[in-house]
């Protein structure tokens, strides 16, 4: 799971972050909304965190 997905929860402690012994390779993650969704705005604050 990506940390940003669920920042506000491990600030809150209501889940914790798991350190494991080896890597994995980098995944993609796709975003798909509707431009007059209420949560556009989110969603491409969540994007800008996610690209380079």
């Amino acid at each position: 799971m990506f940390d940003v997905c669920v920042q506000d929860e491990l600030a809150r402690g209501t889940l914790k972050k798991l350190n494991l012994s080896r890597e994995f390779k980098p995944k993609q993650m796709n975003f798909v909304y509707l431009s007059d969704n209420p949560t556009t705005d989110f969603i491409l604050k969540m994007r800008e965190q996610f690209t380079d």
